[in-house]
């Protein structure tokens, strides 16, 4: 192939490379809130009412309680990821894990916690995350 050809297709391919990474993966800013979580395995059930964490009270092993969160955006469109973490991840789930609000908009989420049968009794945490993306 001739040289000149050659380079003319090298710089057309960098300069596609270029707006295709310009285009697609535009600078995103990441905003991350924490909610903790905290439960008490133990042979009866019980209730906290408290809005400091998100309580799920005392819970017999092998049962479960649910809680809702709601997520309000109060800016442009963002997309909204929620992840469990911590030392008792496997026991929660939540109804949307991935979601776009726009303006105003608000989510309600589920949060579902279930105690494993033949849990030790004793007091659990861990953190749920809620990371919000939009770009700048």
């Amino acid at each position: 192939m001739n040289k000149k050809i050659f380079f003319v297709l090298a710089i057309a391919l960098v300069a596609i490379s270029i707006l295709f990474i310009n285009f697609y993966f535009k600078p995103v800013s990441v905003q991350e809130k924490e909610i903790h979580v905290e439960v008490v395995a133990e042979k009866k059930v019980g209730f906290n009412l408290e809005t400091d964490k998100l309580y799920f009270g005392s819970l017999p092993a092998g049962g479960s309680a649910t809680r809702n969160i709601t997520i309000s955006n109060s800016g442009s469109k963002k997309r909204f990821i929620v992840s469990v973490e911590g030392p008792i991840k496997d026991w929660i789930s939540a109804d949307k894990s991935a979601f776009v609000l726009r303006d105003g908009e608000n989510a309600s989420i589920q949060i579902t916690l279930t105690v494993p049968e033949r849990t030790t009794p004793g007091n659990y945490t861990s953190k749920i995350k809620v990371y919000a993306y939009y770009a700048l």
